[in-house]
C-alpha cells in the first residue's frame, strides 16, 4: 500500500494568481462597493449596516473558496472564448477596466462579434442549479446593468458553471441577457444615489475595506 500526504491547497491563492486584477490596488469607488451600499441603505438600520461595512469583516472560508473557483473559470472561460471567436472574425478583449462618474468597473471581457453589437462578458460560478433563472440572483443584474451604463451597451454575455449537490447536475450554461435603455439607466442612477447617501454620511472612496 502506497503512503498517502494530504496537504490543504491554497484555493484562494491560487485564484489570486490568475487574476492579474488582483494584485492592482483598487482606487476609487467601485461598482460593487456602490451594489453593496445601496442594498445595505435599504436595511431598516441603515446607518449601523453602513457603518460595519466600512470597517470590514472577515469573509469565511466557504466564500473566499466559492470567489477562487470563480476566479479559475473566468480565465478558463476567457482564454477559450478568445480562441473561439477570434476565429470566426469576433474580438474578445479580457479584463477591461471602465470609469463612469468617478466609479471604477472591472469587467472580465468585452465581446465584439462580428454581425452583431458590443457585449459586456461577465461570468459567474454558482452553487446550485441550472433550471434557476439568473435574473433573479440579487447582485449579478445590477452589477450586468452597470457595466452596461459605463461601456454604453445593453447586452451581456454570461456564461456561468452551475455546481449543484449532485454531481451529474454540473451545467456550463452561456446566458445571453438584453436589457432596455431604461433598466440601464435607471439602475446607474440608484447607484449614484447610493454614492451620494455614502458620502452624505462621512464617507469616501477612501475608507472602503479592501481585500
Amino acid at each position: 500500500m502506497p503512503t498517502l500526504e494530504t496537504v490543504s491547497g491554497p484555493l484562494v491563492a491560487l485564484g489570486d494568481a490568475l487574476d492579474a486584477q488582483s494584485s492592482r490596488e483598487r482606487v476609487g469607488w467601485h461598482v460593487t462597493d456602490l451594489i453593496k451600499i445601496r442594498r445595505l441603505l435599504a436595511h431598516p438600520n441603515s446607518t449601523t449596516q453602513v457603518r460595519e461595512y466600512f470597517k470590514g469583516s472577515y469573509l469565511p472560508d466557504w466564500v473566499r473558496n466559492l470567489g477562487a473557483i470563480g476566479k479559475i473559470w473566468e480565465e478558463a472561460v476567457m482564454r477559450t472564448y478568445v480562441m473561439w471567436y477570434s476565429s470566426e472574425g469576433s474580438r474578445v478583449d479580457e479584463k477591461v477596466e471602465a470609469e463612469c462618474d468617478g466609479v471604477t468597473g472591472s469587467l472580465d471581457g468585452m465581446f465584439y462579434p462580428s454581425n452583431g453589437s458590443a457585449m459586456v462578458i461577465e461570468c459567474k460560478c454558482r452553487f446550485g442549479w441550472s433550471s434557476e433563472d439568473p435574473r433573479h440572483y440579487r447582485d449579478w443584474m445590477p452589477q450586468c446593468l452597470a457595466y452596461c451604463h459605463m461601456v454604453g451597451t445593453t447586452e451581456v454575455l454570461m456564461p456561468v458553471l452551475y455546481l449543484p449537490a449532485t454531481s451529474r447536475e454540473v451545467r456550463f450554461l452561456q446566458h445571453r441577457i438584453t436589457f432596455s435603455k431604461g433598466e440601464v439607466e435607471g439602475n446607474w442612477s440608484t447607484l449614484m444615489t447610493a454614492k451620494a447617501k455614502a458620502e452624505a454620511m462621512g464617507y469616501s472612496s477612501n475608507d472602503l475595506p479592501r481585500d
